[in-house]
């Protein structure tokens, strides 16, 4: 192959390609990336307004669950693991591969399937605003993190998360801005009865117990 020498590469159209394609003033950007089986290419959509009815919505990102939107619904936690793996199961699938074994490619395939699958069962054409944690550095994890810590977040991806939820606002014109999660496992919830006091000790796992008041709930709700 020669450079700048023009190749045919077959193609076949997609659902999604034909869905995108098919939005008024939408532009295909030149150009593509070749994969082993498949050929990616990007569609530029034009700036729709956001919407100015519906409610306004937040979401918890988490390891053992995809998510937790502000009225306590859970999105990516199995009901059965053994039958049917969740969020969490596959992130340990993930960590028990070999770095560029096959069974890690295929456990990254499974990771994105998920990923998509659950984000489209949020209720995107009931939301007009929605608040997600700046997730920026948790990857990395604190100096007290341990080792095996900073592999479950490594697995966990979370700018691949925050990215897919992005698109999926844009696309349903659904406003999103990012505010600071530090403390919001902690503070005992003021909107819920609570008092409103801020602990450490008051997570403990996946349960929140106020240690002032009392009130007892998930953690990530």
């Amino acid at each position: 192959m020669k450079k700048r020498h023009q190749i045919i590469v077959p193609t076949k159209r997609t659902e999604v390609f034909n869905k995108w394609e098919s939005v008024k003033d939408a532009e295909l950007i030149q150009g593509c990336e070749l994969r082993e089986d498949s050929v990616i290419v990007w569609v530029k959509l034009p700036t729709l307004p956001y919407k100015s009815e519906g409610s306004v919505a937040a979401l918890d990102l988490g390891k053992k669950k995809l998510a937790v939107d502000h009225l306590g619904n859970h999105y990516g936690k199995s009901l059965d693991p053994e039958k049917e793996p969740g969020w969490n199961e596959i992130l340990n699938t993930i960590n028990r591969r070999k770095r560029g074994s096959q069974g890690r490619k295929r456990a990254y395939a499974q990771r994105e399937n998920y990923l998509n699958a659950t984000l489209n069962q949020l209720p995107w054409e009931d939301w007009r605003f929605l608040g997600g944690e700046n997730l920026d550095g948790i990857k990395q994890g604190s100096e007290k993190s341990t080792k095996q810590q900073r592999k479950i977040l490594a697995s966990w991806n979370q700018r691949r998360v925050r990215d897919r939820i992005s698109h999926k606002a844009q696309e349903n014109r659904v406003f999103l801005v990012s505010y600071d999660p530090r403390n919001t496992s902690r503070e005992c919830p003021t909107l819920k009865g609570g008092c409103g006091k801020v602990s450490k000790a008051n997570r403990q796992g996946e349960v929140f117990r106020c240690l002032s008041c009392g009130y007892k709930d998930d953690a990530d709700n």
